[in-house]
């Protein structure tokens, strides 16, 4: 019942679903569309598998699209070979495209190699002249086969010259392209190298102003605590000369009276010890 396998059911001919005349017979249109539309997708895939060059078409995304659509109508078998004979015809035809881009680029990117080949076919219109003279010769001289083998392997030589010279230049070209290519690439190396360079300096410097930003923070942090030391041990100094002042005062002070009071007692002239009493 409308699936792709089935044949085409009496009175529908081409037409998709919307405008099939039996449209009441399709009871289970909704199973089918699910089921034909993973069966069209594996064979999409199957298809870009066998044809690799089908994706490269412009058409590609809207032939999938296409092919793939089963959401107004159910695919019959005759749509199905069209859409295949459709992306045949599109996957040949990017074949053909990309040779002809292929031949179209040969034919513009050696525009240098056009002298080379103008001399090339003057050296064979100059062979075929000689052909020609040497042919005449043949019917004049049959015995001058000495000459005619020395002409033809001088062309022979002249052409093995110039081949081996279109080599040569062709070998000096790709060198100086490679010479060139190097260059650029040594260029924009030292180019990164000298701002990668900078840039390390750069984070050097701004290291280096922090740490020692940082290390004065730390001396005038050192340099605070240390005159608070100092001035907190002269004040401890003065302290203890004081004390020590006041001490030395309070022992004159006592001497003094000690004096006085055996001055008082004994005479100014008494000593202790035994000595003589004035």
């Amino acid at each position: 019942m409308g699936t792709a396998d089935d044949e085409f059911l009496i009175g529908q001919g081409s037409q998709p679903f919307p405008y099939a005349r039996e449209a009441y017979q399709f009871t289970g249109y909704t199973s089918w569309v699910g089921r034909d539309f993973n069966n069209k997708l594996q064979e999409i895939q199957q298809l870009k598998r066998d044809h690799p060059d089908v994706v490269h078409s412009p058409a590609w995304p809207f032939m999938q699209e296409e092919y793939t659509r089963m959401a107004d109508y159910v695919v019959t078998s005759s749509a199905q070979r069209h859409s295949l004979r459709l992306l045949d015809c599109n996957a040949a035809l990017s074949k053909e495209l990309r040779d002809l881009n292929s031949r179209h680029s040969i034919c513009v990117e050696r525009p240098k190699y056009d002298r080379v080949l103008s001399e090339n076919d003057q050296l064979h219109s100059d062979r075929e002249r000689l052909a020609a003279k040497v042919g005449q010769r043949d019917l004049n001289r049959i015995h001058d086969l000495k000459e005619i083998e020395f002409l033809r392997r001088d062309l022979e030589r002249q052409v093995r010259e110039r081949e081996l010279q279109v080599r040569e230049e062709a070998e000096l070209h790709r060198r100086r392209s490679e010479e060139e290519l190097e260059r650029t690439w040594r260029r924009r190396s030292e180019e990164e190298a000298r701002k990668a360079a900078e840039e390390v300096e750069q984070r050097w410097r701004l290291q280096h102003e922090e740490m020692e930003r940082q290390l004065s923070q730390r001396v005038n942090e050192l340099n605070l605590t240390l005159m608070e030391e100092r001035r907190s041990a002269r004040s401890s100094l003065d302290e203890a000369c004081r004390s020590l002042e006041n001490e030395r005062l309070t022992y004159e002070g006592h001497m003094a009276w000690m004096e006085a009071d055996r001055i008082s007692d004994y005479g100014r002239g008494f000593y202790r010890g035994g000595l003589e009493v004035q």
